[in-house]
């Protein structure tokens, strides 16, 4: 007979119960927490649209 678990038990090692996902559960909980890291962190990675600088100027009376 299989004793019941206890709360000790299985506090004791929180990763198991990721470890008995499925792998396609398991590879699909790591692309969301990709796309969700990406959200968190898009500022960080993306330059403001407002600051182009030189490259975006019109032509002026120098270029003539």
């Amino acid at each position: 007979m299989f004793a019941p678990r206890s709360l000790a038990g299985r506090l004791a090692r929180p990763g198991t119960r990721l470890r008995r996902l499925p792998l396609p559960s398991r590879i699909a909980l790591g692309i969301l927490l990709v796309v969700v890291l990406g959200a968190v962190f898009a500022p960080l990675l993306t330059q403001d649209p407002l600051a182009t600088g030189i490259p975006a100027r019109s032509p002026g009376a120098d270029h003539w």
